[in-house]
């Protein structure tokens, strides 16, 4: 059975691939990092019972991939 992190950080390698960021940042590290992130978010929501801080945090997320997707060849 494929794990969460293994699920993201086969996305991660296909997003990266070939970019200038591929050697920079480890894939197995971002993978956990963002399943981590994506928990904690889960159960902080849930316990302060808002969703707005995950919300907004998913929209600058947005922006930051727009501004990355300018840096793929």
């Amino acid at each position: 059975m494929r794990t969460q992190q293994d699920f993201a950080e086969d996305v991660i390698q296909r997003t990266l691939a070939d970019g200038p960021l591929a050697e920079l940042i480890p894939s197995r590290d971002a993978a956990f990092a963002t399943v981590a992130l994506y928990l904690g978010m889960q159960m902080l929501t849930h316990l302060n019972g808002d969703a707005a801080a995950a919300e907004s945090l998913f929209a600058t997320s947005e922006r930051v991939a727009a501004l990355l997707t300018t840096l793929q060849p």
